[in-house]
This record gives structure tokens, C-alpha cells and sequence, in this order.
């Protein structure tokens, strides 16, 4: 039995989703998340026309070909993005995942052939809709990290508690891959001391 357990445990810790905290403004170890997320999605040099062959260029430019759908929310709003990540801006969502408490306006590119390396692109729209971000807390301050798509046009649960009004994360609050870590740890000592 002691056997089994202890080969099967490395597959059970490997398989673990450590990639996202379970609640909004946990902290994180990637604390590149914030600039990255601005970097694909809150640039000041994003254009604001429809025309496609702009957008082809501004991708292009921007090696951005590679991905097949993405948002650029206005630059001139950028803090008001960044609050969607506190109680004034949004409301949980679920798991790490906030929804602002009013519609932005963005514009979200298609393209085609992404995988042969062209950067044809199919769809320019124009939408204005309740956005939904992940939210982590680097250097102390709650911030977006991901833009998560919202197709079902949801809006913010009445009901849904303020983005970080959760039990902020301390140092020694423990993320659910920590957590099941220590669990394995244990029950791997308590069959070696058995």
C-alpha cells in the first residue's frame, strides 16, 4: 500500500493547477502579469478605426499575428481598467476572475491562418460590454493580469461580493496547490512512519 501511494503522489502533485490563484488579489509569484497584460490589451498606440488592414499592420508591428482573438481596451481609460480589480470598479466573478461594474467599449480583432504564421484579419468589432479580468496582487496592489472573454454579454451579479472584499492574502495564507502539498507531504510521513 505504501508503495502505491508514494507512486502515485508525484502524478498527483504534477497535476495540480498552479497557474491561477482561486480567489481575486491573492498574490502571485509572476510579477510581470500586470505589464503583460497591458503590454496585449492597453496599448497607446492601438488604433482606433475598424479598417482591417490597419489592425494587420498594427499587429504585424506588434507580433501579435500569433493569437487568433483579441480585446484593446482605449489606453485613456487605463486606471479605470485597473480598478475593475477593486471594490469601487468590480464585483467577483468567479474563481480569480473579476467583472467591471459598468460596460467598456473596446475593440476585439479575428484573425485567420495564425498557425501558418499570416496575420489575415477576418472581424474588426466594435463591442461595449461588462469586461472580465483576473485579478492578483503584485507589490501590494490588486491588479489585472488576463483578459477573459465574455460572449454570454454577463453583467455583475448584484449578489457578487466587491473584487477584493475576500480575506486579503497574507504570508501565510496558502494558495490550493500549497495547500495539497502539505497534504501529500503528510500522508507520505504518516505511511513512512507506519
Amino acid at each position: 500500500m505504501k508503495v502505491a501511494v508514494l507512486q502515485v503522489l508525484p502524478f498527483v502533485l504534477l497535476s495540480v493547477n498552479a497557474d491561477f490563484n482561486p480567489q481575486p488579489c491573492m498574490s502571485t509569484n509572476h510579477t510581470s502579469g500586470h505589464r503583460t497584460f497591458l503590454a496585449r490589451h492597453v496599448l497607446k498606440s492601438s488604433p482606433e478605426t475598424l479598417d482591417a488592414k490597419v489592425w494587420e499592420e498594427f499587429l504585424r508591428n506588434h507580433s501579435f499575428c500569433h493569437r487568433p482573438t483579441q480585446s484593446f481596451l482605449p489606453y485613456r481609460e487605463k486606471e479605470e481598467i485597473d480598478a475593475v480589480c477593486s471594490p469601487a470598479g468590480g464585483r467577483l466573478h468567479t474563481r480569480n476572475l473579476c467583472i467591471s461594474r459598468k460596460p467598456f467599449s473596446f475593440i476585439t480583432v479575428k484573425t485567420v491562418g495564425t498557425h501558418l504564421g499570416s496575420c489575415n484579419v477576418s472581424h474588426v468589432d466594435r463591442e461595449t460590454k461588462h469586461i472580465i479580468l483576473a485579478c492578483e496582487t503584485i507589490k501590494d496592489i490588486c491588479v489585472p493580469v488576463h483578459f477573459e472573454g465574455n460572449p454570454d454579454q454577463e453583467e455583475p451579479r448584484d449578489d457578487a461580493p466587491d473584487c477584493q472584499s475576500s480575506p486579503p492574502a497574507s504570508s501565510w495564507s496558502l494558495k490550493a496547490h500549497d495547500s495539497i502539498t502539505l497534504l501529500c507531504f503528510f500522508l507520505c510521513s504518516v505511511l513512512l512512519w507506519l
